[in-house]
């Protein structure tokens, strides 16, 4: 699992900064959503080469208000030899980040227990004591998934695992508890309704679903 601790050390210094970083000015935000290696079309990005796409965070094809925090949203991609993704927020008004992996490898092992280890790892990057609140396994399109919710004293930590055969896809979403999305409670987490991470995690396809 070395592969995946190198990764995981370059992801976690990308969202610590996006967390600290409080978004900055709209105009910036734009700009930096245009600085990337992959492609949104519509509501969707699309990774370099069609290895995967994902709904984005706030579709701005949903409302106006949806537009808005797209528009102002922070974006940016990340590849190296053992894995690419995206990174989507801090936004506008929801301040939450959410780094989203695919894998140049398959899981290794019982798929229950290597998704247990992936999330162990990712939390060991973020330091902190965090407790489990959640933890099941269930189904995305067919796939094998694990879905698992964390906290400790400064933040919530979503964490969802689809098994892609071939690699595995992976969702990290973290929000601070001073600053909660808008109509948040617990029971969003704990109960699998968070409409955000949803359609990011039941969007995935790799490779990509056709553009049009």
């Amino acid at each position: 699992m070395k592969n995946v601790a190198h990764a995981f050390f370059f992801i976690s210094l990308l969202i610590l900064t996006a967390c600290s970083t409080g978004g900055g000015a709209p105009e910036d935000n734009i700009i930096e959503t245009r600085s990337i290696h992959g492609m949104i079309k519509g509501d969707y990005y699309f990774a370099p080469g069609n290895q995967f796409s994902v709904k984005v965070s706030h579709p701005p094809s949903i409302s106006s208000d949806e537009m808005f925090e797209w528009m102002h949203s922070h974006l940016r991609d990340f590849e190296d030899e053992h894995s690419l993704g995206v990174i989507f927020g801090p936004a506008a008004i929801d301040r939450s980040v959410h780094t989203l992996t695919l894998t140049t490898h398959p899981l290794r092992g019982d798929a229950e227990r290597s998704s247990r280890n992936l999330f162990a790892q990712a939390l060991d990057q973020h330091g902190g004591n965090f407790t489990e609140l959640k933890f099941e396994a269930g189904n995305i399109n067919g796939k094998p998934m694990f879905y698992a919710v964390y906290e400790n004293k400064e933040r919530f930590v979503v964490m969802a695992n689809i098994d892609n055969d071939q690699n595995y896809f992976f969702i990290e979403s973290h929000i601070t508890k001073d600053s909660t999305p808008p109509g948040f409670h617990l029971d969003m987490l704990t109960k699998r309704k968070w409409t955000l991470f949803n359609r990011m995690l039941e969007s995935f396809q790799a490779p990509a679903m056709p553009q049009t």
